[in-house]
């Protein structure tokens, strides 16, 4: 590395941007450094002035009028950023504007003849040689006749690859003569030919893939090489890797080769027939085209515009899946036959078959139509809207509303239009659920787990208000599920004081349900502490999902075990109905559940107890 300033050292003069002083200064250093006698520092004194000359040419090397004397040093005049590097007695300047940053030069060197009008060594105007020695103008000259040759072996490459009738062999002969050439010993032209042929091979046609890998190990451009930026080459090598994903998609055996030829073909009714009954499908193309728009954009050039625009606008409005439609056509038919074979509406007849097709069928649109607009379009509106920004009792809103339901559902009378009425006030709240938790991932499937406390309120249905307190229950259920992502994401971003309150008060409210439960003389108040108890349970649920294993596997061997225990613990307790006596130990099982979540979360000393590691360290101990 050599100090900034360096170059006009050699040359023994102050950074200027006028071409003579250069020269003149070149041809009186050169009568003090000869070729046989130094050849090393011969070297560097042409390398500083070429590297002196373009700088000059481009206005860098000493500041003009206009210019900001800040982004200069005092003595040397260079921009600050300016690093130069020496190597094998060469030194060039490693300049950000010049490596494809955001100040590069208006013009870049030796563009295709498409192109914008890059200068190349034959359209720059030859310098007057006048009072120079005869040995400096025979290398200036030289140099020049040199620059002219690369420049035509560079249009010749350019012309090759822009052929119609261009073969992988030719342009291969074209790029060896280009890297071949002598003026590219020296480095301004290197320089300028990396940059040139970066240019041409990401702008280029298909014809330049065989050339990919040449240049690339020609110019290193897959190395990192420190102090150097490389970004002229990151869209060569981006158009590489979408060339090879291209390639690996394109496999038969790869999981997006059908996604990738239903996107290339070509798009007439049928195809488009057959792609609406073709089953996955719909999900394969939407995974291809997102891996497209966010790791290998490159390769949407080799897919069919009008298949791409169809595809997406198919895949950006809601509608029915394959499945959906293949029931749609399928289960109607059944239930009309079976309408009609059971005799239940009196002998077959044709007339009936037909009436309960049609109504069946209609049933299921209409049910498929209230899907897409009460469910799927204000999804998607939710996701575009930021819901991250919305009010928390948007997104939350629900959850208090549904366990307000289910405490009150225990007074309510039980009949069929109050149950169906149960279900139409909790059918808003499902859907306000699952519109607003359509930006988070899906829970694991895990409803099951609420079984235990629908089993326990079913099994244990003693009066009216039991009844009811089921039928709540089950929606209940069905709303916390579909709402648990948003639950485990607000239990997530509470702090840990917090977080311990509220296990300590869940942790309370499910001791005090069940001696309510054990203790109540009523119904009523029964029931009531019975919906606490189930509350209770359903949000231990998003505690558990958030906590380490160790607490999941130590509460799921309580759920298949613990209830053993409380039903014989029962036996010796004096009641004189056996169903009672059940119940209270089914509730017990249910809040000691509840109570190893809660406390696991409440007091950080069990969790240090029972973790596996500190469980490791004692035994190690021992």
């Amino acid at each position: 590395m050599a100090v900034r300033g360096s170059i006009w050292s050699t040359l023994g003069i102050a950074p200027t941007n006028a071409v003579d002083d250069i020269r003149r200064a070149y041809a009186r250093r050169l009568k003090q450094v000869h070729p046989e006698d130094d050849p090393e520092g011969f070297q560097t004194l042409r390398a500083a002035y070429e590297q002196a000359s373009n700088m000059a040419r481009r206005g860098w090397a000493a500041p003009t009028v206009g210019t900001s004397s800040d982004s200069y040093d005092d003595d040397d005049g260079y921009a600050d950023g300016d690093v130069f590097m020496e190597h094998g007695g060469h030194t060039w300047s490693a300049r950000p504007e010049n490596r494809g940053g955001s100040h590069a030069p208006e013009h870049d060197d030796w563009s295709p003849r498409q192109d914008k009008p890059w200068e190349r060594p034959s359209d720059v105007e030859p310098q007057p040689h006048d009072g120079l020695d005869d040995d400096i103008r025979q290398e200036l000259a030289g140099q020049q006749a040199r620059s002219q040759a690369h420049a035509a072996l560079c249009d010749a490459l350019a012309d090759q690859v822009q052929s119609p009738a261009a073969s992988a062999e030719a342009c291969l002969t074209a790029l060896m003569a280009v890297f071949r050439s002598p003026a590219m010993a020296a480095m301004d032209v290197h320089s300028r030919t990396e940059y040139w042929l970066a240019h041409l091979l990401t702008a280029g046609p298909p014809s330049v893939e065989p050339l990919f890998e040449p240049a690339i190990q020609f110019f290193g451009w897959n190395d990192r090489r420190i102090g150097v930026d490389l970004g002229h080459a990151l869209p060569v090598l981006e158009r590489v890797r979408s060339l090879h994903a291209a390639r690996a998609i394109g496999r038969p055996g790869s999981e997006h080769h059908e996604a990738l030829k239903a996107l290339q073909a070509r798009q007439t009714v049928w195809t488009r027939i057959q792609n609406g009954i073709r089953p996955g499908l719909d999900l394969k193309v939407r995974r291809l085209l997102t891996r497209i728009d966010h790791d290998v954009p490159g390769l949407a050039a080799d897919l069919s515009p009008p298949a791409l625009e169809t595809w997406r606008k198919r895949l950006s409005r809601p509608g029915f899946s394959n499945l959906a439609w293949l029931l749609l056509l399928i289960v109607p038919p059944v239930l009309g036959m079976v309408a009609t074979l059971s005799t239940l509406f009196g002998p077959p007849r044709l007339d009936l078959f037909l009436t309960a097709w049609v109504l069946s069928a209609s049933i299921g649109g209409l049910g498929g139509l209230a899907w897409i607009w009460c469910v799927a379009w204000p999804s998607r509106l939710w996701v575009g809207g930021h819901p991250w920004t919305r009010p928390l009792w948007i997104r939350l809103g629900w959850a208090p509303l549904a366990a307000a339901f289910l405490i009150l559902s225990g007074f309510l009378p039980v009949s069929v239009p109050w149950v169906a009425a149960y279900w139409l006030l909790l059918g808003p709240l499902a859907l306000w659920a699952v519109v607003t938790n359509a930006h988070l991932e899906r829970a694991r499937p895990g409803l099951l787990a609420a079984l235990p406390v629908l089993a326990w309120l079913v099994v244990h249905a003693h009066g009216p208000q039991f009844v009811s307190l089921c039928w709540a229950a089950s929606g209940v259920t069905v709303v916390a599920h579909r709402g648990l992502p948003a639950l485990q994401d607000t239990w997530f971003r509470l702090s840990s004081e917090r977080r311990r309150l509220l296990a300590t008060g869940l942790a309370l409210t499910a001791v005090l349900a069940m001696a309510a439960v054990a203790l109540a003389p009523t119904w009523p108040i029964r029931a009531v502490a019975a919906a606490l108890l189930a509350l209770a349970v359903l949000s231990a649920r998003p505690l558990r999902l958030c906590q380490p294993l160790a607490a999941d596997l130590l509460w799921s061997r309580w759920a298949l075990f613990g209830w053993i225990p409380c039903v014989v613990l029962v036996w010796f307790i004096p009641t004189k109905v056996m169903a009672e006596a059940t119940f209270v130990a089914a509730g017990v099982w249910l809040t000691i559940g509840v109570l190893i979540t809660a406390l696991w979360e409440a007091s950080p000393r069990l969790e240090a107890l029972l973790s596996p590691k500190r469980k490791g360290q004692r035994k190690r101990r021992v």
